[in-house]
């Protein structure tokens, strides 16, 4: 080619500049792993919404709670201060506290402060309605040792803190006397420890060494006679992360490793170790670009991305395949002889690439741009710059090779024959129809990471133990003023309250049982100081309270200033709700979420943001579940597109008949992968049609160069024979991811480009090949 220097050259300053680039992008965070970009863009979120799961998510990576064990009360409290200690010591943490903290006086004096502000909803109606009932229960409950209250009787007379509840206590049951939350479970006395990673510039400290601590943590504990229990979202999602990381890397550098024995075996020459050229320039190029549009790369990316290997080694392998059947095979005729088939398949499989960036999801149009850059770039270094660098390849035909070619094209001539029976229809119409009888398809966007299971194990022992599950779904509400946004809570919670005796909700936390407006404080305001001096608390002298120490609780509650709902959460005391309430947003507005446990009928309280103003319910299963609906459905619509475009340009190239004779071949290998998926029980998503869509491109090549090429048929078998082991071997190695959806994807792809390979091969033996 007379200017192949010229292009070599020009790509390998290419590959100069790619490496730098990923040189200088390295350890600037480029590699992405939010879940956002998994889901389908309808399934997204606005900014309202993001505000809040974001919010949410930097408290969950925050928060470490550690339920620690004993026979008993002492023990269980003993260890728990060690483990304060050790973990307080260790650097990580910002605090670590018993769950409403271990500063009592703080907490305390905060009650003082905040007076009329703690009563409950009821008790406030009560005590501006009926006020003499109020007073005496509240002599009853001086009377009673078993209540508890916040604060002592002589701090306070009214008894406003006894009404002092945080949420999520589960249950755990409050001991104010020191602050914990305790609960018994088999036959353990157990006690809940708060703990608060360190944050740098918004971002949660980098939890490596938690891992660690946590261990010698399980240690000390298990000395001091105490089991530990931990649940640690940021560990749980970092080693998730990691995973797939680690992943990407295995299954990158296990299908280069495995690429390399096979050509060893194959080959026997260091010389076809230049076919990774192409392979690792593509990968590279691939890799910066994507950086270049999307500003990063996702794990899901590079894992997938991960199977390119085999299929940019395809072209190179037809093309080197040939020699070990063919004597006199020359590297620069015999690309030119495959120079029409190749840009025709590979054209074809550019346009399945292309369809990707129609698709809703991120993580695949990043694989799109990944794919098509890298097998652009493949394709073009093995058109210019292989036949040079295998100008003296002389391996020369191979007689076992032949031999065993001959055998698989008489087993293939055996099963062509075979099929021509009515019998063997009917066997594989019962195979398709069974198989397809059986598939089942599953969106569930857990199945896109997988999550450690003694990690998981562990969460959900402090779930079960402490008696909280929180769900993913919330309600999100947002109001003009804070006092429309307590009155809104309020509703929600009322509503919520009938849904959780129904037993379709388990349990929620809502800043309506702690925000208080300030018409609700001056009109409690005003109760009070019209009951200084009547005899309505009379009943709290005949139990030992002075008349005088009465009259001066009730004139210093009646003259303290409103709060606003901004100013309450500052206190200690609204630490348990302070996450909850998410503040002014950029259009002025007030927002604040309500979190949910035990959640059991969605539909039940989808309806209720539909009964009140401002309140929206939130459901990631049930967005991904509609987002997914409607991705499959694109697919469907994608693939008949990619179907209709490439059946145009094939019978453009070969006419009309040849045409579909090509297209029929990834066709019925997508009938037979799916058929085969679901007899193997694996659960099909919309990234497994995503996967079958590449099926249509890949598959199309094989019959390609089955249909369009002149010559002896075994050069072609040879050819094909090892495109197709570099191919399978790829994909088929995502099969065995941990990830599903990732398994699942590679599972499609290997059984619709083995079919295809298989139907393609079968037609090698026709004599009305294409030219």
């Amino acid at each position: 080619m007379k200017y192949a220097r010229l292009i070599a050259l020009s790509l390998l300053l290419l590959l100069a500049g790619v490496v730098g680039g990923e040189l200088a992008w390295y350890g600037r965070g480029v590699l992405q792993s939010d879940m956002q970009w998994l889901l389908p863009e309808d399934a997204r979120h606005d900014a309202l919404t993001r505000t809040a799961l974001q919010q949410r998510q930097q408290e969950n990576d925050r928060n470490v709670i550690a339920l620690v064990g004993a026979n008993n009360a002492a023990d269980a409290k003993h260890a728990a201060q060690t483990l304060r200690e050790q973990w307080q010591n260790s650097g990580l943490f910002a605090e670590v506290m018993w769950q409403y903290g271990t500063d009592i006086t703080a907490l305390r004096l905060a009650a003082m402060q905040m007076g009329s502000y703690l009563l409950s909803p009821d008790a406030r109606v009560q005590l501006i309605e009926a006020p003499r009932d109020y007073v005496a229960q509240r002599a009853n409950d001086l009377l009673n040792p078993f209540i508890s209250s916040l604060l002592p009787p002589s701090q306070d007379v009214l008894g406003f803190s006894r009404f002092y509840q945080p949420p999520d206590a589960g249950q755990m049951q409050a001991d104010y006397l020191d602050g914990s939350l305790s609960t018994t479970e088999d036959d353990k006395y157990w006690l809940l420890v708060r703990a608060r990673l360190r944050s740098f510039d918004g971002i949660t400290a980098a939890p490596q060494a938690l891992p660690e601590l946590i261990d010698n943590s399980r240690r000390l504990m298990k000395e001091q006679g105490a089991a530990l229990h931990v649940a640690a979202p940021a560990l749980l999602n970092a080693t998730a992360a990691e995973q797939g990381r680690s992943e990407g890397k295995w299954l990158s550098l296990c299908s280069i490793g495995m690429t390399i024995a096979l050509f060893a075996l194959i080959f026997r020459r260091w010389l076809v170790l230049w076919l990774l050229l192409p392979v690792m320039c593509g990968l590279l190029a691939g890799i910066a670009v994507v950086i270049a549009v999307f500003g990063g790369i996702h794990i899901m990316t590079l894992l997938i991305g991960s199977s390119l290997v085999g299929l940019l080694l395809d072209v190179p392998l037809h093309w080197l395949g040939k020699a070990k059947v063919q004597p006199d095979w020359q590297p620069h005729a015999a690309m030119q002889r495959l120079r029409k088939p190749f840009l025709v398949s590979t054209g074809v499989t550019l346009l399945g690439y292309l369809m990707l960036l129609f698709t809703p999801l991120p993580v695949l149009r990043q694989t799109a741009v990944y794919a098509l850059v890298a097998l652009t770039v493949s394709v073009a270094i093995t058109f210019t710059l292989l036949p040079g660098l295998f100008a003296r390849y002389r391996n020369g035909a191979s007689q076992p090779v032949q031999r065993r070619l001959g055998a698989l094209l008489r087993a293939l001539q055996s099963l062509r024959r075979g099929l021509k029976r009515p019998w063997s229809w009917l066997l594989i119409t019962i195979f398709v129809l069974g198989g397809w009888a059986q598939v089942h398809w599953q969106e569930d966007i857990r199945n896109w990471v997988r999550l450690d299971p003694e990690l998981l194990a562990d969460m959900q022992a402090v779930q079960h133990i402490s008696g909280n599950a929180f769900a993913g779904e919330f309600f999100l509400i947002d109001a003009d003023t804070d006092d429309q946004l307590i009155v809104r809570n309020i509703a929600l919670r009322d509503a919520l309250n009938t849904l959780r005796v129904q037993g379709k909700l388990e349990d929620f936390a809502s800043i309506g049982d702690w925000g208080v407006t300030t018409a609700q404080q001056q009109e409690t305001a005003q109760a009070l100081q019209q009951q200084i001096g009547t005899d309505i608390w009379s009943a709290l002298q005949q139990v030992g309270i002075e008349r005088q120490a009465i009259d001066a609780a009730l004139a210093q509650a009646a003259v303290v200033q409103p709060m606003t709902l901004a100013d309450a959460m500052e206190s200690p005391l609204a630490e348990p709700w302070r996450d909850l309430y998410l503040g002014s947003q950029p259009d002025g507005r007030v927002a604040a979420w309500v979190r949910l446990s035990g959640v059991n009928d969605l539909a039940a309280l989808a309806r209720q943001a539909d009964a009140i103003e401002g309140v929206h319910f939130v459901s990631p299963r049930m967005q991904v579940s509609d987002g997914f609906d409607h991705t499959r459905q694109l697919a469907v619509i994608l693939k008949m597109a990619s179907l209709l475009l490439a059946a145009l340009l094939l019978m453009w190239l070969y006419g009309l008949r040849n045409g579909l004779r090509m297209l029929a071949v990834p066709l019925a290998g997508v009938i037979l992968a799916v058929a085969m998926l679901g007899w193997l029980g694996m659960s099909l998503s919309a990234f497994a049609v995503f996967g079958l869509l590449l099926v249509m491109a890949i598959g199309v090549d094989y019959a390609v160069y089955a249909f369009s090429e002149d010559g002896d048929v075994l050069p072609r078998l040879a050819g094909m024979a090892l495109a197709l082991l570099t191919t399978i071997l790829t994909f088929g190695l995502l099969a065995f991811s941990s990830t599903p959806v990732v398994a699942g994807f590679g599972s499609a792809v290997a059984f619709g480009v083995g079919f295809s390979a298989l139907i393609a091969a079968l037609a090698l033996g026709e004599k009305n090949n294409v030219c």
